[in-house]
């Protein structure tokens, strides 16, 4: 048994299946395989004609499969935000990976590289040509805000809440109807001076690492 039939390692790939897959994606597949292998074994125009058939069925399939399935599932979410991110978050988040030996400095590398090739094969371009476009109405002035205006921003506003807001968001949505004037008020002073109060200028920078395997260590403290 050892001379004529040898153990042989074989490595499993464990991959999820779709959400999507379903029996009628088994059953079609399957029959692709059949045909594949028929073809492989007796390569004629006719076997082929019938495999390439079948597999442009079998790809017509699965995109009414995808985009039912995704669209039942987004319309199932309706009004429920953390629903329909926990739902898109396998579209969104990018596949992990295992290379982990590039630094901060490789990847800052690539893209200096990257522009400078783009930029030696367009240094020979002729300038872009830029058309001023006719604007029949020119906007000199804001239109001033009204309190029903503002009142409706609130309701439709999140509930989210902001280190540097003065008061919680839930807070304001409730008594909207009472600062929607203020508001209103403090908005159209702002049009008729040109000016926004430095305390409108803040904003609070939370850098987010995009890949998972990353090292946020890595790189820290470089601007």
């Amino acid at each position: 048994m050892d001379k004529h039939d040898r153990l042989q390692p074989v490595k499993l790939r464990a991959r999820p299946t779709a959400p999507w897959f379903d029996a009628d994606c088994h059953v079609i597949k399957a029959k692709t395989r059949k045909l594949q292998k028929a073809y492989r074994r007796q390569r004629s125009a006719q076997t082929e004609h019938a495999w390439r058939t079948q597999f442009s069925q079998q790809r017509t399939l699965y995109q009414h499969k995808i985009i039912d399935y995704w669209s039942r599932a987004i319309d199932a979410c309706h009004g429920d935000p953390k629903a329909l991110w926990s739902k898109l978050r396998s579209l969104l988040e990018p596949k992990p990976s295992n290379d982990s030996t590039l630094t901060a400095e490789d990847f800052a590398q690539y893209f200096t590289s990257k522009i400078g090739e783009i930029r030696s094969s367009t240094a020979t371009s002729p300038p872009p040509r830029i058309e001023d476009r006719f604007v029949p109405e020119l906007l000199f002035d804001l239109w001033p805000a009204t309190v029903n205006e503002v009142a409706i921003i609130l309701k439709k506003s999140s509930a989210k809440h902001c280190q540097l807001g003065p008061a919680p968001t839930w807070l304001v949505k409730r008594v909207g109807d009472v600062l929607a004037p203020v508001i209103a008020h403090m908005c159209n002073m702002s049009f008729a001076q040109s000016k926004m109060p430095d305390r409108s200028k803040g904003v609070i920078v939370c850098p987010l690492l995009n890949k998972r395997t990353l090292d946020p260590k890595v790189g820290a403290g470089s601007s």
